[in-house]
């Protein structure tokens, strides 16, 4: 038992109820979202906070189309386990906070003059 008076682990079909599916439909939907299923003692389970974290994140993120400038208000005050909104907030960061992988490479010098202008425009949006 936790400190919550309820079990950490849930079961696999205790994840199918939950989600209103089959227990092969949930294992499927586990597995996509990458929640890790253990094995104790011949039956399935995994943990709660982990099903409760993946659920928060589909509820912020319709809650962050819904209402973009208070979207972290709403969630924070409809959750009522901080540390999986902390954890929530984490994880739609990292997926905000990216980085190009490919370089653009100027061939001419209008190929030049448009990277700068580019540049010019970006550092006048970010500021």
């Amino acid at each position: 038992m936790s400190a919550y008076g309820e079990s950490q682990l849930l079961s696999i079909g205790e994840i199918a109820d939950l989600l209103n599916v089959k227990a092969d439909a949930a294992t499927k939907w586990l597995k996509t979202n990458g929640i890790h299923i253990h094995k104790f003692c011949k039956t399935k389970h995994v943990f709660r906070f982990d099903v409760h974290v993946v659920l928060g994140i589909a509820h912020a993120r319709g809650l962050k189309l819904e209402f973009p400038n208070d979207w972290q208000e709403r969630y924070r005050l409809s959750q009522s386990n901080p540390s999986v909104s902390e954890l929530v907030f984490k994880e739609l960061n990292a997926y905000s906070n990216y980085q190009p992988t490919t370089r653009v490479i100027a061939l001419t010098e209008s190929d030049n003059k448009l990277i700068s202008k580019l540049k010019q425009h970006e550092q006048i949006k970010t500021t």
